[in-house]
């Protein structure tokens, strides 16, 4: 019996290769980054087993005396954050050179969703409940990939440190947030209007 060349490409395949690619701008620390996505056909025929993968260039950390690292265009340094803050690490995640440039390279995630202040549908509730997971996560997370444990002890000193200078961490969090709205707007000058602005 012969079958029909429809059942036959609706079998098990492995990934065969890139269906759709595009540049993009989303994103606001990585807007004026170079950006693509690439679509990768799934194992079957159906688009819900496809995969869209990103690949966005690793900028020099310059600025940032924070963030260790051996290289300023090392890759490695994004997992280990993600491991850090994140409940589970990338998928397909990889880093790849071009000419000068170093590119990573991770599974696009399928609830991203780009905000806009003109979006009314975003609410002040919303908004709050996004913060508030921010700073869950940079708190739970930080400590939690140490390799000498004792994640919880230093999460309880965290917690001692903020309650003891709790008006200092207040002046800095409102110079913060004054110095990101400055920054805000110089990012919007550089990028132009909004589509339908």
């Amino acid at each position: 019996m012969a079958t029909s060349a429809s059942s036959t490409r609706a079998s098990r395949r492995p990934y065969v290769g890139v269906s759709a690619t595009g540049q993009h701008h989303l994103g606001v620390g990585s807007a004026l980054d170079e950006k693509y996505l690439f679509r990768i056909e799934g194992p079957t025929d159906s688009p819900d087993d496809d995969v869209v993968l990103e690949i966005k260039q690793v900028r020099a950390a310059s600025g940032a005396p924070c963030v260790a690292t051996t290289s300023s265009l090392d890759p490695n340094r994004i997992a280990v954050g993600r491991a850090r803050i994140s409940h589970q690490p990338f998928r397909y995640f990889a880093y790849v050179r071009r000419g000068a440039k170093v590119f990573w390279v991770h599974e696009w995630v399928e609830h991203y969703r780009e905000l806009s202040l003109r979006d009314r549908t975003v609410k002040l509730e919303d908004l709050l409940e996004v913060a508030y997971d921010v700073g869950a996560q940079l708190g739970r997370g930080h400590p939690s990939q140490l390799g000498s444990g004792g994640g919880e002890a230093i999460r309880e000193r965290q917690l001692r440190f903020m309650e003891a200078n709790q008006p200092e961490l207040q002046s800095a969090a409102n110079e913060l947030a004054d110095a990101t709205v400055a920054a805000w707007e110089r990012f919007r000058m550089v990028l132009g209007p909004e589509p339908g602005g």
